[in-house]
């Protein structure tokens, strides 16, 4: 895995690259959204575009700070996406959730075409985010189902645009969508038992305290996380609370050492190197963007 130093807001799609998507309203800068079908019913979920992209290099595409949730499955070729601060290999067979208020990227890293499909979330107060805090960083995905689905969709929405038969398929491109985001649903309830983490990020957890706290011995829960979550225990907290100062930081006019206590750092300049390590910029910068307005 390669180290981030620094992060640019970069939209390189290069000559071969083809979109196919659907948008929620129209009126988007992206390219790949100007002649995309619109269809209203997406926004009923959140969800405010959706498609499917064949990417070739040098296709590149990141930002320093997303204020959208993205969900991405590869269903051929590989490339690289940016996981907790690391580029990382992406390939056929998984899926990765982008969460908002964080640095994202990904480009294509082979000569083969890199095949995505992709659902873009905006996620406001008035609507249940689809990551908890136990949704997967990466985890295996049958791609080939979601992809059916919005392409389904995609030419529902092109052609007849039946408005019974869009609202059948925008509802399951969300619980496809929710299935990869929340498999405690189906699988356990691990789900739950981080979220009993959640509120105490500022206390001084080692991996025995949250195995007590979560329910199951230390290599029990090593091996459950890196199988649902693609982390490990540690790596996971350090997430939510990167995640949660993220939130903070974009939302609120506190300290950044007043953050760096709510979320377990008593030293902000630690706390700074690991927010800067995880986003891509330190929380300064990534305050000043936020006033900035970036998207």
């Amino acid at each position: 895995m390669q180290t981030i130093q620094s992060l640019e807001r970069v939209t390189i799609l290069g000559e071969k690259t083809r979109h196919w998507s659907v948008q929620a309203s129209g009126g988007h800068s992206e390219s790949w959204l100007q002649d995309a079908p619109v269809c209203p019913e997406l926004a009923h979920y959140g969800m405010v575009h959706l498609g499917v992209v064949e990417a070739y290099r040098p296709y590149r595409f990141t930002r320093p700070v997303c204020l959208a949730t993205e969900m991405l499955a590869c269903f051929g070729g590989c490339g690289m996406v940016l996981i907790d601060g690391n580029w990382t290999r992406f390939e056929e067979g998984k899926a990765v959730l982008m969460p908002q208020h964080c640095a994202i990227g990904y480009y294509s890293a082979g000569d083969e075409p890199w095949k995505l499909v992709w659902v873009c979330y905006q996620e406001t107060g008035n609507k249940s985010s689809i990551m908890t805090p136990s949704s997967p960083v990466m985890a295996e995905c049958d791609s080939t189902l979601l992809l059916h689905t919005v392409e389904g969709l995609r030419l529902e929405c092109g052609s007849v645009g039946d408005p019974a038969c869009v609202q059948s398929w925008v509802r399951l491109v969300h619980s496809l969508v929710l299935r990869f985001a929340q498999p405690w649903q189906r699988e356990d309830q691990l789900q739950l038992r981080w979220e009993k983490v959640v509120p105490d990020l500022a206390f001084k957890w080692t991996l025995e305290l949250l195995s007590a706290k979560i329910g199951c011995g230390p290599e029990l829960l090593r091996q459950r996380c890196q199988k649902q979550l693609g982390r490990s225990p540690m790596q996971h907290l350090t997430f939510l609370r990167m995640q949660r100062a993220a939130e903070l930081l974009f939302s609120t006019d506190e300290k950044v050492a007043r953050i760096a206590e709510q979320v377990g750092y008593s030293d902000p300049f630690a706390f700074s190197v690991a927010f800067k390590k995880w986003t891509g910029c330190p929380p300064s910068e990534f305050r000043e963007l936020r006033r900035q307005n970036v998207k």
